[in-house]
């Protein structure tokens, strides 16, 4: 689960440069499958690593958010219960069968009787360590809360 992520790039970099931030959730049941489910968004006039930003992310049992400073624009915004929902399994699209290394191994849904939000349901998530790879460049600053 990446909150933030951006290149160092600058904002002329046509593949995304400073004026670009992504969230990523990624999961998925063997090592060698695994889904990504992405956002972004950009700022026309400025770039993210000339000031101080506050990234959230909201994260319930029927949704999961990532923003940039203000609710109103959502970097990832994933429904996952009531009308519209999902669970992630289903969001996977996982194929019947997959090469796991060197053969060929039935896909069994790890999550099957959890909650639609599995695998971010589970409370070793709540008390894990998340890393925040973060390149501070002019002036930038970062802050963590728990």
């Amino acid at each position: 689960m990446q909150i933030m992520e951006a290149r160092g790039n600058g904002p002329s970099y046509p593949a995304q440069g400073t004026n670009f931030v992504r969230a990523t959730l990624s999961y998925g049941p063997l090592p060698s499958l695994l889904e990504r489910i992405y956002g972004w968004q950009s700022q026309k006039r400025t770039a993210y690593d000339t000031g101080f930003h506050t990234y959230t992310l909201e994260w319930t049992g029927s949704f999961i958010k990532a923003y940039v400073d203000s609710r109103l624009r959502a970097t990832l915004d994933l429904k996952i219960k009531g009308s519209g929902g999902k669970s992630f399994w289903d969001r996977g699209k996982f194929p019947s069968t997959a090469f796991n290394v060197t053969q060929e191994v039935v896909v069994e849904n790890p999550y099957n009787g959890a909650s639609p939000a599995a695998p971010f349901d589970q409370s070793a998530l709540y008390t894990a360590l998340f890393s925040f790879p973060v390149s501070l460049l002019r002036g930038s600053s970062v802050t963590v809360h728990s």
